[in-house]
């Protein structure tokens, strides 16, 4: 089980059922990690622990919302990662969850190109679906970036140094899916590499899709923690 996935549900006011779903990443029992466009603009944020229900113990309301501060939303893919403070902490929920590692920021210099990985989320299963209740999974490959070159609006050159190109093996990311890890293993632990960001039109057709390099905004995150 993912247990370190969780469902992100954004509208513009209290009042509204309507809202925008996207997924994130357990880092801490305080924290969540996602993409910046998932977040951008939304006054009232809920963070689904696990399934998806109405229980007190499955939703935990984010009180502060921390945008990179070069995020760039006319792109969506420059610098789309944000962190999301808790109201209170996961140990307050009867309720399982895992926490994923950051990597070391010295992992920039990595190159991961045939390395492979797992994303999980509340996506759509199909271009005519809705959102899910339960994280679904799917294994990806790790392609040199220039494979996701069409996805990149302006100068490919901007985007180099903080993205990653993957590609699902059995399956694709979906709308709803945008925030969600990828995810490698590492001598049993669970690092995040990669925030899904910007993925192909269809979701039922195996593409390329870019992803936020975590590695390269270790002191980002760090610094938001240590301040917040």
């Amino acid at each position: 089980m993912q247990l370190h996935t969780v469902k992100i549900f954004s509208r513009d006011d209290i009042k509204t059922l309507k809202g925008y779903s996207c997924s994130g990443s357990i880092i801490d029992v305080n924290w969540i990690i996602t993409s910046a466009h998932c977040v951008y603009g939304f006054a009232i944020i809920d963070v689904f622990i696990g399934n998806v229900t109405n229980d007190r113990d499955h939703i935990v309301r984010v009180s502060n919302v921390f945008l990179h501060p070069d995020f760039e939303n006319e792109d969506e893919v420059i610098n789309d990662i944000a962190l999301l403070k808790l109201r209170r902490s996961l140990r307050t929920l009867n309720n399982r969850f895992d926490i994923v590692a950051l990597p070391n920021a010295a992992d920039g210099e990595k190159d991961y190109v045939g390395l492979k990985g797992i994303i999980a989320g509340y996506g759509k299963v199909g271009d005519s679906g809705a959102t899910t209740n339960v994280a679904n999974f799917a294994y990806y490959e790790i392609l040199p970036l220039k494979e996701c070159r069409n996805l990149f609006l302006h100068n490919y050159t901007q985007y180099t140094s903080s993205s990653l190109c993957g590609r699902g093996i059995d399956a694709s990311s979906c709308q709803g899916d945008s925030g969600q890890g990828l995810i490698i293993y590492k001598q049993g632990v669970k690092k995040i590499i990669g925030i899904v960001s910007k993925g192909f039109e269809s979701c039922e057709i195996i593409e390329p899709e870019v992803f936020t390099r975590v590695d390269k905004f270790v002191d980002f995150i760090q610094e938001v923690i240590k301040n917040y």
